[in-house]
């Protein structure tokens, strides 16, 4: 009943109580039209889900409005663990923005569920993806999503050094927020000597290096409707970039 007043396509994302804790069902519901397979299943197994089952429903109203459901089964690749309740809301929000296309479709929107992060943020790490080619960085961008898959954990220590950088809420005095900042570097530094392969080490230590070379960005800049930007920007020193 509410999908007319919403996105058109709407969704619920839960766990029965008899699934383990890998297995989750996620529901889509669509006005008129149905979700396609072909369209649906590459954005979920880009999140990190393997669908396992799919079932279709119509509800049709008294005053003839149609709905399609699509009932989905589906189970998350690794052995991470996590509540319904707080990565819901941000797994939505993520897949109704690939929906609609304010988001790539890719392997780093499984960042979403191994790191818990919103769809913007992972939009920042895919964001500097993009100047590696720039700077002639040799591995695939598929590569470094997994990358910072499997080291989730300097993954987010990252975006906290890019968002501590340039928050405008951050009311620190300049000389704090240095400080702050190179806190930050040292806990990346040293959960760097434990990562496996050097490959993975240079493409972990490639996004530190032009994090600390940006100088501006508008990442948190609101537009004249009060949302944020269609599109990211980053000013970078070339200078401080090796190579």
């Amino acid at each position: 009943e509410a999908l007319p007043q919403k996105e058109h396509l709407g969704m619920r994302m839960y766990r029965s109580v008899e699934n383990t804790p890998s297995r989750l069902h996620l529901t889509l519901y669509r006005s008129d039209q149905t979700v396609s397979l072909s369209d649906a299943v590459p954005m979920l197994e880009n999140m990190g889900l393997r669908v396992l089952d799919e079932q279709p429903y119509q509800v049709r109203f008294a005053e003839g409005a149609l709905v399609y459901v699509n009932d989905f089964s589906v189970e998350y690749i690794k052995n991470t663990v996590f509540e319904i309740e707080e990565i819901r809301e941000i797994f939505q929000e993520a897949l109704q923005r690939i929906w609609n296309g304010d988001s790539e479709n890719d392997p780093f929107n499984q960042l979403v569920l191994e790191a818990k992060m919103n769809w913007r943020e992972v939009g920042v790490l895919r964001a500097y993806t993009k100047y590696f080619r720039q700077i002639g960085f040799v591995f695939t961008e598929q590569y470094v999503a997994a990358t910072l898959v499997n080291n989730r954990t300097i993954a987010q220590l990252l975006l906290a050094y890019f968002i501590q950088r340039f928050d405008p809420e951050d009311s620190s005095i300049w000389a704090e927020r240095i400080q702050k900042g190179e806190q930050l570097k040292n806990k990346i530094d040293a959960a760097l000597e434990q990562v496996a392969t050097l490959d993975e080490d240079r493409t972990l230590r490639r996004y530190l290096i032009l994090m600390a070379a940006t100088f501006r960005t508008n990442y948190f800049q609101i537009n004249e409707q009060g949302s944020f930007k269609s599109y990211l920007s980053f000013k970078l020193n070339p200078a401080l970039i090796p190579d």
